[in-house]
């Protein structure tokens, strides 16, 4: 599925059902039943829908939620992705998208960086500056503020860079790990992201977009 079809999808469904802060192709929340929507908040979600915890049972879960909460901080404030991949060393790769497999209920910010790094979300890129804008957009949406593009939050963590780049020693690639996959879930991505080299992942990304993640 490309791009287009992407917006196109969203184009016909009712705009209650958009994601939050999906802004309209003039940068506005939706006002009305149906509208387009801005095409790099769709690049942006349907990345992140890729990557982030599957829905259980066809609703939402903790784990989900919780990412969620995890990506919007990182993302939200300009430069703290990019960061965090530099002063963690996480590595880039181009590994299939995969939603996030591993128990979420505490994941931290560096996991979540880490996992986008290794699925091919390179810091400085276009990716990042959508999902940047995006970020920033859900997370005002959230805390209510008027001004979708603000990168001066009313409240919550974390305000600045310098507050949220506040790596441990746990939090440097040599040592990053995901906390235990749930009951009943495998995957072929290893724990420790160091040891991907030895895992039997292809190393080809899947163009498929899966607009149900």
């Amino acid at each position: 599925m490309t791009l287009q079809d992407a917006i196109d999808w969203y184009t016909g469904i009712p705009t209650s059902q958009w994601p939050k802060g999906m802004r309209t192709a003039e940068g506005e929340l939706p006002t009305t039943p149906n509208a387009t929507p801005r095409s790099t908040d769709v690049r942006a979600w349907v990345t992140l829908s890729r990557l982030l915890p599957a829905r259980e049972d066809g609703g939402s879960s903790i784990h989900r939620a919780r990412w969620l909460e995890a990506v919007t901080r990182l993302l939200s404030v300009h430069g703290t992705y990019d960061a965090y991949t530099e002063i963690g060393g996480y590595q880039t790769a181009s590994l299939p998208m995969e939603n996030y497999p591993f128990d979420a209920t505490n994941i931290t910010m560096a996991q979540v960086a880490a996992w986008l790094a290794q699925h091919g979300i390179a810091p400085g890129t276009s990716a990042v500056t959508a999902l940047e804008s995006y970020a920033r957009s859900h997370r005002n949406v959230a805390e209510g503020s008027d001004d979708l593009s603000s990168k001066e939050f009313l409240h919550g963590f974390p305000m600045n860079v310098e507050d949220a780049v506040q790596l441990s020693d746990e939090d440097h690639w040599s040592r990053l790990h995901h906390a235990p996959l749930p009951a009943g879930l495998t995957s072929a991505y290893p724990t420790f992201p160091g040891d991907v080299s030895a895992s039997p992942i292809a190393d080809a990304p899947n163009e498929d977009v899966n607009m149900g993640a």
